[in-house]
């Protein structure tokens, strides 16, 4: 079953948000515009995960890659608003291992996040420019897929032979299970750098 967000409403009024204070810093061309790419690791927690953890598994971190684009519009010579949205790759992976038994799970969940961010930028001569920026980050689920393998191995009471049992299988999230809104907290630094006079 395929998790649909069904927060479109509070989707499309970040759109016309970011869009308008987009076309207005562009207008005064004072807005710096940025796009950013790399990694991303994520993996769960709270009590239920501490529950799975209680009962053997060992959960890990989730690898996935996350693209960025963001505009920041100066507020003051201090502080700017950073806006912007970025399509992310999270989720987690766990296992339990025993002697007879084997159990391998990944979540994998694909993301549309919104983040706005106050950024402060302190005024330095010279051509680096470092940077602080924190605010929330309202996230959507665009898609999520659980993967599961199953490994165990039995005797069979009849032959006294040792049977294995290797399954995989991979379905949509379910959606009474796994929310698709997240709200977060998002806190970073940076370091621009002058390339040219202009």
């Amino acid at each position: 079953m395929r998790t649909e967000p069904p927060f479109k409403f509070p989707v499309l009024l970040v759109l016309v948000f970011s869009a308008s204070l987009i076309g207005a810093t562009v207008a005064r061309g004072q807005a710096t515009v940025s796009v950013h790419a790399g990694g991303s690791f994520a993996t769960w927690g709270g009590d239920d995960v501490k529950e799975l953890e209680d009962a053997g598994f060992d959960i890990g971190y989730r690898t996935g890659v996350a693209v960025r684009a963001s505009v920041v519009s100066p507020l003051t010579d201090l502080l700017g608003l950073q806006i912007g949205a970025a399509y992310v790759q999270k989720g987690a992976s766990g296992e339990v291992d025993e002697d007879d038994f084997y159990l391998e799970f990944t979540t994998d969940m694909d993301y549309l996040e919104f983040p706005l961010l106050l950024r402060f930028s302190p005024p330095l001569e010279g051509p680096l420019s470092p940077h602080l920026a924190a605010g929330p980050a309202f996230s959507f689920v665009l898609n999520c897929r659980v993967s599961n393998r199953f490994r165990a191995s039995y005797i069979d009471p009849f032959t006294d032979e040792t049977v294995m049992v290797d399954d995989d299988e991979s379905e949509e999230c379910e959606e009474d299970v796994f929310k698709t809104f997240d709200f977060g907290v998002m806190a970073g630094a940076g370091l621009a750098f002058t390339v040219s006079p202009s």
